[in-house]
């Protein structure tokens, strides 16, 4: 694969942050923290499965609804997963471009370690979120605190917040503003447990792509860490941007171009049940706007 990690760059971000800020990092995310998250991406890059999504395969995630069932009883594919994705910032609030982003997953064995980081295209830097839990009881019990009766698929209504983090060294200002980062992660989350339920379906195809030789010996040579290897989801060519930009045309333009969404079957068989990815497809020609993804309690 002939592209530089992306968090390849984010640990440079981190290890600069770290030389030249003292005492944390905007006085709400301590540097303890912040030396925690560096030293975790910088083990994944050593023992970790990296996953890449382009804009297109993003889109699919968010289109798939997460799906209780089909959650129930899936796990990381290996201990330490990274995902790095991009997704276009024109739905951004307040509008903040904020186009990549990388989360590391964690097996703890009970729960897994979510750390989201995101790369901030006005200042051109890579900024770590909380690192955040997710127990998989809460996982594996999604609808006890996830609601959507009303909502329609964009938006979450939790019941209660199954996040939880690590507060006795911070102060009551560094919660209060963690909780509203954690609120602002949802996508991230939501992202994360698509790509959980998908990689765990019969029907899946994904690619294992190395990195180009080149990017890798650059990376050694500046003592800068990369990934070996990038896995990929296969998604149909239809439901890919240039696709149906080469096939738009005005008279289709007149109906409204939208997502139908895509959802995991659980399928009897004599061998008991398995899971049936049905991805999303796009309804009319033309390219949908990306959906939000919104948390609403």
């Amino acid at each position: 694969m002939n592209r530089v990690s992306y968090t390849q760059n984010l640990i440079c971000d981190f290890t600069n942050i770290i030389s030249t800020l003292n005492g944390g990092f905007r006085k709400n995310i301590q540097s303890v923290e912040l030396t925690e998250s560096l030293n975790d991406f910088k083990n994944a890059v050593k023992d970790g499965q990296f996953w890449f999504a382009d804009q297109d395969t993003t889109e699919v995630l968010v289109q798939t609804g997460v799906d209780a069932d089909a959650l129930n009883g899936v796990r990381l594919p290996q201990k330490t997963t990274v995902i790095e994705y991009f997704r276009s910032s024109d739905d951004s609030p307040q509008n903040v471009l904020i186009s990549k982003k990388v989360v590391l997953m964690v097996d703890t064995g009970y729960s897994i370690l979510f750390r989201p980081a995101i790369f901030a295209e006005k200042v051109k830097k890579w900024f770590p979120y909380p690192a955040m839990n997710i127990s998989y009881e809460a996982i594996d019990n999604l609808d006890n605190w996830v609601l959507r009766k009303g909502t329609g698929y964009d938006s979450w209504v939790v019941k209660y917040n199954p996040l939880w983090v690590d507060q006795s060294t911070m102060s009551i200002e560094d919660v209060e503003t963690r909780e509203s980062l954690i609120t602002g992660s949802m996508e991230e989350i939501k992202i994360c447990l698509s790509f959980l339920q998908i990689i765990s379906c019969s029907n899946v195809e994904t690619e294992c792509t190395p990195t180009d030789s080149k990017i890798i010996k650059s990376a050694k040579r500046r003592g800068r860490f990369s990934p070996h290897e990038f896995r990929t989801i296969k998604i149909s060519d239809n439901l890919r941007r240039s696709h149906h930009e080469s096939k738009a045309n005005p008279e289709a333009a007149q109906k409204r171009v939208h997502w139908r969404r895509g959802h995991i079957r659980m399928q009897p068989t004599n061998n008991g049940i398995i899971r049936k990815w049905i991805q999303p497809t796009i309804v009319g020609i033309g390219n949908p706007k990306n959906t939000p993804v919104i948390l609403k309690a």
